[in-house]
């Protein structure tokens, strides 16, 4: 008996993409008691970011154009630059800012010893940035 293969639509490639990111950043959002207490900047960039995904996704989902694909790979590549360099500069706007090293060992030490992250935060960040640059790799690609 043979399978047919079914091909996923670019359409439904970016609409995953975007659910999977909006999955880490919700995790952040929820369990991420620290990213409250010492980044409330942070807090509530990150509750406009998925606020924005959301209504984006709404909106890919009722109707998919060039142009809605654009302004999501857009504001997708501008969350991942933001995520990557305010970890390069070591969260320069939270209480918790040390060195420039610390955002990188708070939001990808994966809970080791010194690090001062938790697996669960280091895990759900990687996600959320790997799914902001999927989406808008996805979102940008030429057909």
């Amino acid at each position: 008996m043979k399978y047919a293969l079914m091909s996923i639509s670019r359409e439904e490639k970016l609409v995953m993409a975007l659910a999977i990111q909006m999955a880490g950043g919700i995790y952040l959002a929820f369990y991420d008691h620290i990213l409250y207490t010492f980044g409330i900047l942070h807090y509530y960039a990150l509750i406009g970011y998925l606020s924005i995904d959301a209504i984006l996704l709404v909106m890919l989902i009722v109707s998919y154009g060039p142009k809605l694909r654009h302004m999501v790979g857009f504001i997708s590549a501008l969350g991942a630059f933001a995520m990557i360099l305010d970890a390069l500069l070591g969260l320069p706007a939270s209480k918790y800012s040390t060195t420039p090293i610390y955002g990188m060992r708070y939001l990808f030490g994966f809970g080791l010893p010194g690090t001062g992250s938790v697996f669960g935060t280091s895990l759900a960040f990687t996600i959320l940035l790997l799914g902001s640059a999927a989406t808008a790799l996805l979102a940008t690609r030429s057909s």
